[in-house]
C-alpha cells in the first residue's frame, strides 16, 4: 500500500531499497515474499525502476515465486516480470506469456492449448495479462 503513492515511490527508490526488497523475495515466509513482490510491482510501473529491479537480479527469485502456492505471491511475481519485460523483444514477451500463463493457470490444465496462443495480450499497459477475444 505504501508504494502505491507516486511520491512514496520516489522516496523508496531514493533510499536505494530495491536491493533489500529483492533479497526479501528469498525469505521463507510467504507474507514477506508477498509484500516484497508487491512493493517491487508498484515500483516497476516506472521504467527506470523496473530496470533497477532487473539489474538487482530479481528475475531468478521472481521466476521461482511464479510457482508459489500463495496466489498473491505468484500474481505479484508475474506482474513484476511482465513490467520488466515491457521493453524486451516480442519473442521474449511471447515466451514470458507462455511461462506466466502456465504458472498462473497451473490448476486448470485445460486452460491452454498446444499452440500456446491463449488470447493473452502481453502488450497491455499496467496489467500483466489481458484477454483479447478471438
Amino acid at each position: 500500500i505504501l508504494a502505491r503513492d507516486v511520491h512514496n515511490q520516489i522516496v523508496i527508490r531514493g533510499l536505494n531499497t530495491i536491493p533489500l526488497f529483492v533479497q526479501l523475495l528469498y525469505s521463507p515466509i510467504e507474507n514477506i515474499q508477498r509484500v516484497a513482490a508487491g512493493v517491487l510491482c508498484e515500483l516497476a510501473q516506472d521504467k527506470e525502476a523496473a530496470e533497477s529491479v532487473e539489474a538487482e537480479g530479481a528475475t531468478a527469485p521472481l521466476t521461482e515465486l511464479l510457482h508459489s502456492r500463495n496466489e498473491g505471491v505468484a500474481t505479484y511475481a508475474a506482474a513484476v516480470l511482465f513490467r520488466m519485460s515491457e521493453d524486451k523483444p516480442q519473442d521474449y514477451k511471447k515466451r514470458l506469456s507462455v511461462e506466466l500463463t502456465s504458472s498462473l493457470f497451473r490448476t486448470e490444465p485445460m486452460a491452454w492449448n498446444e499452440s500456446a496462443d491463449l488470447g493473452l495480450d502481453i502488450g497491455a499497459q499496467g496489467e500483466p495479462l489481458s484477454y483479447r477475444p478471438d
